[in-house]
């Protein structure tokens, strides 16, 4: 059996977000007002005027801060864009009082290394209250998108467009009438890494997300976990649309098990919709599933259904965003299967080793995870989570601070 925790590594230098390919124009975010020189809002202005291909980059000295919003941002001007944040747990965007969406977005936009928080709110009442991606390409990649809410659509809602992507990202504790998690509608998507967790539709279906309108939806190796429908809702992991908005969505070493609705709790299927495994899936109620995913441990397409995935609360089990740890008896370890589509690493960026396992998280006991960096003469706080075992902390370079000694007792 793996141990599921490895080493952490203690690292005091500041981490950089990355970037990657050739940079045509560059605006840098130096402060966290809500405007002007230097600000996040005038470098989106500057970036969506240019006729180049552009990048948004933040200044380290922005790590910990939080940019409160006094409204949306649109990003997408005449080329790609792409925001490059310092990690999930280095910079907050919030949506600040009132009712504002964080972004709304159009043509090529990538969007790295942000949590993205308090977008919406109880009087919003359009769709996308984190972000509304309308047509283009769009990519989020190490993202929390976290506690945004509205009275319609999700938090994250893909409208119209092609090729969108949620990578390593986690989408948590957000609430919205239905919906709540994700809304694919009229476009298509993948789905890798990504932990989708603590959802609620006030009434109706898909807390942890909702395919629709002729959405193609392809998920790897994510957990859709501990969502939860209100009273007249069905799916609280997740609803497939059927009839003339029939959709398809393709599961491959994904955890969908867990979440809570009146009907078919974990996935809401509906006529003319259509729900295709490629094996290595955990499926805790088979509900309106159970021609694709017949009870078995495993069952004849090497999928794990009517079990319990055995998950940790969601926390930081290392990496920049928070994941739901594989307990030591989950049936998810070593469930999956190695396809083209299968990422070598897990959300937290832990190499997939062996039998890889089903969800976002790989149970490694080799993976060492380097805490957030910090900045001289600023407080330095951080939290871990422990599924099994124990920490063993290294210090890999420089010295440490008068007074500060390394130790497996926590306080």
């Amino acid at each position: 059996m793996k141990k599921l925790i490895g080493s952490l590594v203690l690292s005091f230098g500041i981490l950089f977000g990355g970037f990657d390919g050739v940079r045509a124009a560059v605006f840098t975010v130096t402060n966290n007002a809500d405007s002007g020189t230097g600000s996040l809002r005038q470098a989106v202005l500057n970036a969506n005027s240019a006729v180049t291909d552009d990048f948004i980059e933040f200044d380290p000295s922005l790590n910990g801060a939080t940019i409160t919003l006094a409204s949306e941002m649109f990003l997408g001007g005449n080329g790609a864009l792409t925001v490059n944040g310092l990690g999930a747990n280095r910079l907050i965007i919030d949506g600040g009082a009132g009712s504002n969406r964080i972004f709304q977005t159009g043509g090529a936009v990538t969007i790295r290394g942000l949590t993205l928080q308090n977008g919406g709110g109880p009087a919003f009442s359009d769709i996308g209250s984190a972000i509304r991606g309308n047509g283009g390409t769009i990519v989020l990649d190490g993202l929390v998108v976290q506690n945004n809410q509205s009275t319609q659509n999700g938090a994250v809602f893909f409208q119209l467009g092609s090729n969108h992507r949620i990578i390593n990202s986690t989408i948590a504790n957000n609430s919205a009438n239905v919906c709540t998690g994700i809304r694919v509608d009229r476009a298509s998507a993948i789905i890798t890494n990504t932990t989708i967790t603590g959802n609620t539709t006030i009434n109706f279906n898909g807390a942890g997300g909702c395919f629709f309108d002729g959405a193609n939806v392809a998920i790897y190796n994510s957990t859709i976990a501990g969502n939860t429908t209100g009273s007249g809702g069905a799916g609280g992991g997740i609803s497939v649309a059927g009839g003339s908005f029939s959709s398809v969505v393709t599961l491959s070493n994904t955890i969908i098990a867990g979440n809570s609705a009146p009907t078919s709790p974990d996935i809401s299927l509906n006529a003319g919709g259509s729900v295709q495994s490629l094996s290595g899936n955990i499926i805790g109620n088979n509900g309106s599933v159970a021609a694709v995913f017949p009870n078995g441990n495993p069952n004849g397409n090497l999928d794990k259904v009517g079990v319990s995935a055995n998950l940790a609360p969601l926390g930081n089990y290392g990496g920049t965003t928070f994941t739901r740890a594989l307990l030591p008896n989950s049936p998810a370890i070593d469930a999956g299967f190695l396809f083209p589509e299968t990422p070598s690493t897990d959300q937290r960026g832990a190499l997939r080793v062996g039998a890889t396992d089903a969800g976002a998280f790989e149970a490694n006991p080799s993976y060492a995870a380097t805490l957030p960096g910090g900045i001289v003469n600023q407080n330095y706080n951080t939290m871990l989570s422990a599924n099994s075992g124990s920490f063993t902390y290294t210090q890999t370079s420089g010295t440490l601070p008068p007074g500060l000694n390394l130790t497996t007792a926590f306080t």
